[in-house]
């Protein structure tokens, strides 16, 4: 997580995963969100992960935790594949939420990942991969 030089513009982001009682699955994506921060060094005042369920911290405690570091503007990223009703209903309710309870903080819900042209080459580049050890 990295700081902005001026706290009065701080933005954090928010990375909201489903949760899970796998185990692992709230390491990685701790995981994600640091390796996030570093990428985003400069631009963001820290990433903070967050979970819809299952997992800590949940979304209502990370949006806190951010208010609570100093953040006057949250990115709300909703780290879902395909729209339904965590990514309709579920986050934003939950931002509503903090906006009533943080009434000086900006707050955005940016879209989820969805079908877009990299998630396309991702999956190609995993089945080519898997195609190929089975092809050797």
């Amino acid at each position: 997580m990295t700081a902005r030089s001026d706290p009065q513009s701080r933005v954090d982001w928010i990375v909201v995963a489903h949760g899970s009682r796998a185990g692992g699955t709230a390491a990685d994506h701790e995981a994600l969100c640091r390796d996030l921060a570093a990428r985003a060094a400069g631009d963001v005042g820290a990433v903070h992960p967050a979970f819809l369920e299952i997992s800590h911290p949940s979304v209502p405690e990370a949006i806190d935790d951010a208010v609570a570091g100093g953040a006057r503007d949250i990115v709300v990223i909703p780290y879902f594949l395909h729209a339904g009703n965590h990514t309709q209903r579920d986050i934003p309710q939950l931002i509503d939420e903090a906006r009533a309870r943080h009434p000086g903080v900006s707050m955005e819900l940016t879209g989820h990942l969805g079908p877009r042209e990299r998630m396309v080459d991702i999956l190609a580049d995993l089945g080519r991969s898997t195609t190929r050890r089975r092809t050797s």
